[in-house]
């Protein structure tokens, strides 16, 4: 027989849990989920380079032309593009083709909900990547 305070704390645990889905399911509608999701992989980024020498920045042009986070280790520059969506098929933003028009990276990464896939853009390997593989120990930038 189940002690009174194990039925208690096991209520108040499932609507505890159920607050949380319910507040988690309406900030994924919200006009924040974009925002949110690019600072949930800004934060995984900066964990991942923490003992390294590289340095995240976003690139912007005067025309208004952005890629969300631009990595630089030493001579590498690598543009990270995040979306917060389920592609069906491999889209590079206008702004990513610019960037790399102008500096021809070796490697772009477009981080999405689960989407993954590579392409060749020129000579730029182009990578849709899955935030959750991003967050595996053993994924390099």
């Amino acid at each position: 027989m189940a002690d009174r305070t194990e039925e208690k704390i096991k209520v108040i645990n499932e609507i505890y849990q159920s607050y949380l889905e319910k507040d988690i399911r309406s900030i994924a509608r919200s006009r924040e989920a974009g925002h949110l999701f690019e600072n949930f992989i800004f934060n995984i980024l900066v964990e991942k380079l923490e003992y390294s020498s590289s340095a995240i920045n976003f690139w912007r042009t005067k025309d208004g032309a952005e890629v969300d986070f631009v990595i630089k280790s030493g001579v590498k520059t690598t543009p990270v593009e995040v979306k917060y969506k389920r592609l069906a098929k491999p889209e590079i933003t206008r702004s990513l083709h610019s960037f790399i028009s102008a500096y021809r990276p070796e490697e772009a990464f477009v981080v999405n909900l689960d989407y993954t896939d590579e392409m060749m853009i020129g000579k730029t390997k182009v990578r849709f990547v899955p935030y959750f593989e991003l967050i595996a120990a053993d994924f390099s930038l």
